[in-house]
């Protein structure tokens, strides 16, 4: 194989393209992925019922899913039904109203997987969805 004098300590270029796939691609594939299934499932999710969207709301749900990234997309979908049981039950409580849609949810589950992700990801011992 032919090696390459700009990759220390000369390399193969198939060492070089490995390494920067793991190292740096795989991670955006794998984000922009399941970012794109996620934006799938809630499409399907409001054909299905539309109670739970207001109009834009799958399009914001995949744009979080994309600032989450990945392995905190896993943190992201928790949060998400913590957010909105607990959105639920508020709206219940104080403004009696029955149906929750699931905006304010996804962006505040977006904006704590983003800020605390990291933490609850060692928390919950996810560490070895790392890349």
């Amino acid at each position: 194989m032919q090696y390459f004098v700009f990759l220390p300590p000369f390399r193969e270029l198939e060492y070089f393209l490995l390494y920067s796939w793991t190292h740096f691609w795989f991670n955006f594939v794998l984000s922009v992925g399941t970012a794109f299934l996620f934006y799938l499932f809630l499409k399907l999710l409001k054909k299905r019922s539309e109670r739970f969207f207001e109009e834009g709301e799958t399009k914001i749900g995949f744009l979080c899913a994309l600032i989450a990234g990945w392995p905190n997309f896993v943190v992201f979908l928790l949060l998400i039904f913590v957010f909105v049981i607990l959105e639920s039950v508020l709206k219940k409580i104080f403004l009696k109203e029955s149906l929750t849609t699931l905006g304010f949810a996804l962006i505040l589950a977006a904006i704590t997987a983003f800020i605390f992700g990291d933490k609850i990801v060692a928390v919950l011992g996810l560490g070895t969805l790392k890349i």
